[in-house]
């Protein structure tokens, strides 16, 4: 029982913590554009303080960005294949 009220506990404190994936925009709602993942590597945790990133279809997917921060909208397929990485 006491097992159960942690669970329940737990749980939404964890998902109020967790960090998100997308592409970051910036003031005027656009994700910065690219061709190299060096380039987002930087914008990712430079500009947006993201764990990491690196070029997705064009422009600067980020892993592990802040829930505050706004992403992009887009697609579950476009999603699930910008969240696999192909380069570190």
């Amino acid at each position: 029982m006491k097992f159960l009220l942690l669970f329940l506990v737990v749980l939404p404190i964890m998902g109020v913590l967790g960090k998100k994936n997308g592409y970051a925009v910036d003031s005027s709602g656009k994700a910065p554009e690219c061709l190299l993942s060096n380039y987002c590597y930087n914008e990712c945790t430079k500009v947006h303080y993201a764990d990491k990133g690196y070029c997705c279809l064009l422009s600067c997917y980020c892993f592990g960005l802040n829930d505050d921060k706004k992403v992009l909208e887009i697609s579950d397929t476009r999603k699930s294949y910008c969240d696999t990485p192909i380069i570190n």
